[in-house]
């Protein structure tokens, strides 16, 4: 064999050599890289796993508010629409006691009328044997008449009694539902301080209430507003107020403190480029 042949064979092992070992390190570096993938795809499904069961755990927390928020809600409806019925019911018994008062002191004059009769008639029984029998008779008469006044007199003295134990059970009732709706209210009031993120109006439909912004305090951040609005307008706690300018609509608050004809709220978010300030209208529904 020439030496030019064995030249070829011996650049050709060395090719063939060179390619074995460039095949059998992208083999190993494949292998690393499968190897790399499957632990990361494993550790990125635990992480995924993991946060589905507390995205599942979340919405089951806040679920559990909604309920507790809607059975709040209806117990104090309910406790409410009592406290009504039973102040309706005392002020209908207080007036159909001061009725029976009326009709009391009726009989009572009606009773002195009857035994001025009777005396008027046993004065005049001994002129005349005729007048005497009449007298008698109209005697009789005036007695049955009195005993009747008497007996209407202890008819109307009973059912006073009654409707005054009546309008006094009343106004227990009303002082016990006045307390379950102020039970409810620091219920209410404690779950609002537990979730504060909480706006009333996601679980009850608001009143319709306008008011004014009277007040803006930016600092400290987000800020603060007063709005000329409170209880006695039906402002609680939670109610979120719209805040614009004309056609202008710059954001929204959500109480926090309320008084009976003013509160504060805590800015919730405005709009793109927009600043609350001073004399802006307030809507709990636009």
């Amino acid at each position: 064999m020439s030496p030019i042949g064995k030249i070829f064979i011996v650049v050709n092992l060395a090719l063939s050599a060179a390619f074995l070992g460039w095949a059998s390190n992208i083999v190993a570096t494949s292998q690393d890289w499968k190897k790399q993938h499957d632990d990361l795809k494993t550790t990125l499904e635990t992480e995924r796993d993991d946060l589905e069961a507390q995205l599942t755990s979340k919405r089951a927390e806040l679920e559990a508010v909604r309920q507790d928020k809607e059975q709040v809600s209806d117990a104090h409806d309910d406790a409410k629409s009592r406290a009504d019925r039973a102040e309706s019911e005392r002020d209908q018994l207080a007036s159909e006691n001061a009725q029976l008062r009326n009709d009391l002191t009726e009989i009572r004059s009606r009773l002195g009328d009857y035994n001025d009769k009777l005396d008027s008639v046993v004065a005049d029984a001994g002129k005349v044997n005729e007048a005497r029998l009449a007298a008698e008779r109209e005697r009789n008469e005036a007695v049955q008449e009195r005993e009747d006044a008497r007996r209407e007199l202890r008819d109307a003295q009973d059912a006073a009694r009654a409707a005054d134990s009546r309008s006094q059970d009343l106004t227990a009732q009303l002082g016990s539902a006045q307390g379950e709706i102020a039970s409810l209210e620091a219920l209410r009031a404690s779950i609002m301080s537990r979730f504060p993120e909480i706006n009333l109006s996601d679980f009850t439909a608001q009143p319709d209430i306008d008011g004014a912004v009277v007040n803006v305090k930016s600092d400290p951040a987000p800020g603060l507003v007063a709005i000329n609005r409170g209880t006695n307008d039906g402002v609680m706690r939670g109610t979120v107020f719209e805040i614009f300018d004309g056609r202008t609509y710059k954001g929204q608050v959500r109480v926090e403190f309320v008084r009976p004809d003013w509160c504060s709220a805590v800015v919730v978010r405005t709009a793109s480029g927009a600043a609350i300030s001073q004399g802006d209208s307030a809507a709990t529904n636009l």
